[in-house]
C-alpha cells in the first residue's frame, strides 16, 4: 500500500475503501496513524461528542458528520482533535451531552465548576498524555 503516500487523500481513501470491510472510518485510520495524512476520523467517540457539542446537527449520520468536520476542522488540528475527541468520549461517555441538555433547561446562570466536579472520573491526563506522544 505504499503506492498510496503519493496519491492525494480522495484518491488514497478511494483506493483503501475497494477493499471489501473497509469503509470511511477504516479508511481513514489508515491514512491518519500509518500514512500521516490529513484526515479526521469520526468513530462512535466523535461523532457522539460533536453531535453533543453541536458541531453537527442533530440526528447527523456519521457519514455526513465526517463529511462535514472534514470540511470544517482545520487539517492542522485533525489529528490532535481526534485523539482528544476520542480519549475524552471513552473516558466520560456522553458527560458532555448531560451537561449541554442541563444547561439548555436552566433558565439562570450555570455552576459550570459544580456540574464539572459531579462529572465521573478517570485521569483525563492519560488523553493529554496521548496527544503528545
Amino acid at each position: 500500500l505504499e503506492h498510496l503516500r503519493a496519491l492525494p487523500l480522495e484518491a488514497a481513501k478511494e483506493e483503501l475503501m475497494r477493499f471489501k470491510g473497509v469503509g470511511p472510518k477504516t479508511a481513514s485510520c489508515v491514512l491518519v496513524y500509518c500514512m500521516g495524512k490529513e484526515d479526521f476520523p469520526v468513530d462512535a467517540h466523535v461523532w457522539k461528542m460533536a453531535i453533543a457539542l453541536g458541531w453537527v446537527p442533530p440526528g447527523c449520520s456519521r457519514e455526513a458528520a465526517y463529511a462535514h468536520l472534514n470540511r470544517t476542522v482545520p487539517d492542522e488540528l485533525k489529528y490532535d482533535l481526534h485523539l482528544l475527541l476520542q480519549e475524552h468520549g471513552k473516558a466520560f461517555g456522553n458527560a458532555c451531552g448531560e451537561l449541554r441538555e442541563k444547561m439548555d433547561l436552566l433558565a439562570g446562570p450555570v455552576d459550570v465548576e459544580a456540574e464539572y466536579a459531579a462529572l465521573p472520573r478517570r485521569t483525563v491526563g492519560h488523553a493529554v498524555n496521548h496527544v503528545r506522544r
